[in-house]
């Protein structure tokens, strides 16, 4: 009887863990595929699944959800668009990774055209 038990169990496990893996497996390979970058001003996504021809411009810099030092996942949100999820990886362009941590972290003032200024802006009352 308690084998019966302990097949019963395994069976109704594979029950919920088989569609719960087919779900996951379809989330993700049917997420974004493309570039991200920053010119200095603004975020763009250059899609390549779904392909587009034209860059999809965010609305704001992307929020970083998790970071684990060679991969970041974040949050992106696009101009007319629901709100999209990248997982981004070093593997895909390693000379250009610390360039985009440094974006990605960096909270510059739009109109800005001083460092100095920023910094003054940012922390008022502080002695330079």
């Amino acid at each position: 009887m308690g084998s019966r038990a302990a097949h019963l169990s395994i069976a109704v496990a594979l029950c919920f863990w088989l569609p719960a893996m087919a779900a996951v497996m379809h989330f993700w390979w049917s997420q974004a595929r493309g570039v991200l970058q920053f010119d200095g001003q603004a975020w763009t996504l250059n899609r390549v699944v779904p392909p587009t021809s034209v860059p999809l411009t965010l609305s704001a810099p992307p929020e970083v959800l998790l970071d684990l030092q060679a991969h970041l996942w974040v949050r992106i949100l696009l101009v007319g668009h629901p709100p999209l999820w990248l997982w981004l990886e070093r593997s895909s362009q390693p000379e250009r990774w610390m360039d985009l941590r440094r974006a990605v972290y960096s909270r510059a003032r739009s109109g800005a055209d001083n460092a100095d200024e920023t910094a003054r802006q940012a922390a008022p009352g502080r002695e330079y």
